[in-house]
């Protein structure tokens, strides 16, 4: 049975989409059978492993009771991926006059959940049923938290909906922790006092991950490669070969990091 884990976060652009498929990636190249599912109708995930668009998306699983099997998109190196797309926005109103329908996710999942070792999901930052589809389908989640001013201010509300989600639709839901991401390296007087304010998250309960995701210039270069159709330089090259993949582009901070991520997160579900 998979252990599936949810990347949530009520705020965007703090490294939720980038957590999830560095996190799918990592966790393939140690050897574990991965699935990542794409929750955000901007399909970022999607764009990033090459899915054109034409392919059944996560929508017809939950809405039109689709077979999850023929909705999974094989065949890349980083893993396997259940695409989104832009008719995943119709769902957030049509959930809600469905019964159980934060359930849905949940429900599309289970017959291939003895597939996988690993099921990691990618979230929409809007809170509400989307959100609760997540939660109540996952066996943990991670935070991830940009390093800026008034990263940690929000966080309450967001460990209120992971709460309640615990208490009513699942209750062996975890919080695995919370990630600091696009830190700077230099070690500003402002990034430091972030990630010295990071560590005091105990106050909500949260383990703050000892691993940092420092800014690398790997990870939205590689993410950018759907867009290269003839290179016009090396360093096009580089991205192009790389499909993807932090881990195919040379060395840099981004592969390293996440690498030492998984590490960490592996020793955390399995401490209890």
């Amino acid at each position: 049975m998979a252990i599936k884990i949810g990347i949530v976060n009520q705020k965007g652009g703090v490294g939720k989409t980038t957590t999830a498929i560095c996190l799918t990636d990592a966790l393939t190249r140690i050897g574990y059978k991965t699935l990542l599912v794409d929750f955000a109708p901007q399909a970022n995930c999607s764009s990033t492993f090459g899915v054109k668009g034409k392919e059944p998306t996560v929508y017809d699983a939950i809405m039109k009771r689709a077979n999850i099997v023929d909705v999974v998109v094989k065949g890349n190196d980083m893993g396997d991926i259940v695409p989104s797309g832009e008719d995943l926005k119709m769902a957030l109103c049509e959930l809600v006059n469905v019964k159980a329908g934060e359930n849905r996710l949940r429900t599309a999942l289970a017959p291939i959940e003895d597939q996988y070792d690993m099921i990691v999901i990618d979230s929409d930052p809007t809170p509400g049923i989307m959100l609760d589809n997540v939660l109540a389908a996952v066996d943990g989640v991670i935070i991830p938290m940009k390093a800026e001013n008034y990263s940690i201010e929000g966080i309450s509300s967001l460990v209120k909906d992971i709460n309640e989600a615990k208490a009513e639709l699942n209750p062996d839901l975890r919080i695995y922790g919370a990630l600091l991401t696009m830190l700077d390296e230099k070690g500003t007087s402002t990034h430091t006092k972030i990630s010295e304010s990071f560590d005091n998250l105990s106050q909500y309960n949260l383990y703050p991950f000892k691993t940092r995701i420092r800014l690398s210039k790997a990870i939205p270069s590689t993410q950018t490669w759907v867009s290269i159709d003839q290179p016009k330089n090396y360093s096009e090259h580089r991205i192009l070969e790389a499909k993807g993949s932090i881990y195919k582009y040379d060395n840099n901070s981004g592969a390293v990091d996440y690498s030492n991520f998984v590490r960490e997160l592996m020793e955390v579900i399995t401490s209890e």
